[in-house]
């Protein structure tokens, strides 16, 4: 009876709610870690994740704003950190097959190529101290993306929060029926 009145009146029984909205956070937060292991994965949510997290962990200098764009130079902004007034602006261009990492001009970075993977478009705008600062993973595209990766899943609250998510609230987990 429950549920045909809840299907004519369009009301769902408030624990319900709440445990399918605790569902889509955690299956947009695996999906945006599923970057991490797989290039292919990548999706708007793993690039800010990626940004904001590596920025927590070893920040720009204030006077620098990272970025990823669409297709081109001047394309439609998917994830950034920085202020928008910056002097300086680092970017990185999502093309067909991966990431190309720019100078100030739009001039491909020495060494960096369309097919670069996020986490190695990423290296190629690390400053020397930030290198120093992340060791042995500012090494290699995946030392990077594995050490993000543990980041994410460590301190997923704070991962919620640089996708854009809303805080949870008193941090309680949903009711759950015993037994069921």
């Amino acid at each position: 009876a429950l549920r045909v009145g809840a299907i004519e009146t369009n009301w769902v029984p408030l624990g319900l709610a709440e445990r399918a909205r605790w569902q889509l956070r955690d299956a947009r937060l695996d999906r945006a870690c599923a970057g991490f292991e797989q290039a292919a994965a990548v999706v708007q949510d793993t690039e800010q994740l990626t940004l904001g997290l590596l920025q927590a962990w070893s920040p720009w200098d204030s006077s620098v704003r990272v970025e990823v764009r669409d297709g081109q130079f001047d394309g439609q902004v998917l994830a950034q950190v920085g202020d928008s007034l910056a002097s300086q602006t680092r970017r990185m261009i999502k093309t067909a097959k991966g990431y190309l990492a720019v100078d100030a001009q739009g001039t491909p970075m020495p060494g960096a190529y369309a097919t670069d993977d996020l986490f190695q478009a990423l290296l190629w705008h690390l400053d020397a101290p930030q290198r120093l600062q992340l060791g042995e993973t500012g090494s290699s595209a995946r030392h990077l993306a594995s050490a993000l990766a543990e980041r994410a899943f460590a301190q997923r609250e704070q991962a919620g929060r640089l996708t854009g998510m809303a805080p949870i609230g008193t941090g309680l987990r949903p009711p759950q029926r015993l037994g069921a």
